[in-house]
C-alpha cells in the first residue's frame, strides 16, 4: 500500500464517487451522529480532512476522515471514520495522520468505535513506539418522544 494523502475540497468532489462507498460503511457502523452530506460539507468547509490510500494500480482501498478538537489544555486529532478493504494493513494510513497531527501540534490521536476496534488499534504503533489504550467508555441511552 502507499502512503496516505490528504485530499483537497476538489479532489474530494472529483473522487467523491469512490469516497463514499468507503466513508458510509464506517458511518453506518457508527451511531449515525451524523450524515454523509454533513461530513461532505465540513469536507468542502475544511473542517474534515479527507485521507485516501490506493493500492498498486492507483484505486482507493482506504479512507478516513479526522477533524481537530480544540481544548482548553491540549488539542487532539479525532478520526472521525475509517473504512478499507477487508484485512487492510491500517498502518501507512495512520503513519500519515500521526505526522499531519504532529505537525499540527496535537497531543494525541483519538477515535472512539466499537469493541471490535480495540483488537485492531493493538496492532498499530506510533512513530516513538506509542499505542492506542481505552481511555474511557462511552455509554448511550436513547431517549423516545412518549412522556409518561
Amino acid at each position: 500500500m502507499t502512503k496516505a494523502v490528504l485530499l483537497t475540497p476538489d479532489e474530494v468532489l472529483k473522487e467523491f464517487n469512490h469516497l463514499q462507498k468507503y466513508i458510509t460503511v464506517a458511518h453506518i457502523t457508527g451511531t449515525s451522529e451524523t450524515s454523509l452530506p454533513d461530513i461532505l460539507g465540513k469536507i468542502l468547509s475544511g473542517h474534515v480532512h479527507a485521507w485516501v490510500s490506493r493500492d498498486d494500480q492507483g484505486q482507493i482501498n482506504c479512507v478516513g476522515t479526522t477533524e481537530f478538537l480544540n481544548y482548553s489544555a491540549y488539542r487532539s486529532l479525532h478520526l472521525i471514520t475509517l473504512g478499507g478493504e477487508n484485512g487492510l494493513d491500517l498502518s501507512e494510513l495512520h503513519k500519515s495522520i500521526e505526522a499531519f497531527a504532529r505537525y499540527h501540534e496535537c497531543s494525541c490521536i483519538l477515535f472512539w468505535g466499537r469493541k471490535g476496534w480495540e483488537k485492531s488499534s493493538t496492532k498499530i504503533l506510533g512513530d516513538n513506539g506509542e499505542n492506542y489504550r481505552e481511555t474511557y467508555r462511552v455509554f448511550s441511552m436513547e431517549l423516545t418522544d412518549d412522556i409518561q
